[in-house]
């Protein structure tokens, strides 16, 4: 079986035949969540033989803490009452 990129967002996506029949999809770029596009939509297209079937794929990116927590203009007041 043979699997191809054949429509959709090609621009952020590989994929790759894998020996077993099934492919990998992997980004050509840095996905990031803060960035304006968040869903991806591709189209598949798997053929054997004479028989050629097409997919929908949808990518959707999920948020994730990378970046460590600062504070600005932090301030601690401490009152010690006895």
């Amino acid at each position: 079986m043979k699997f191809q990129l054949v429509g959709g967002d090609t621009a952020y996506f590989d994929l790759w035949d894998l020996d077993d029949g099934s492919f990998k999809l992997r980004t050509k770029l840095w996905l990031d969540y803060e960035s304006v596009k968040k869903n991806f939509s591709l189209e598949v297209q798997a053929s054997s033989a004479h028989r050629i079937t097409k997919a929908t794929v949808i990518v959707k990116l999920q948020d994730s803490n990378d970046n460590r927590p600062t504070l600005e203009n932090f301030v601690v007041i401490v009152n010690n009452y006895e």
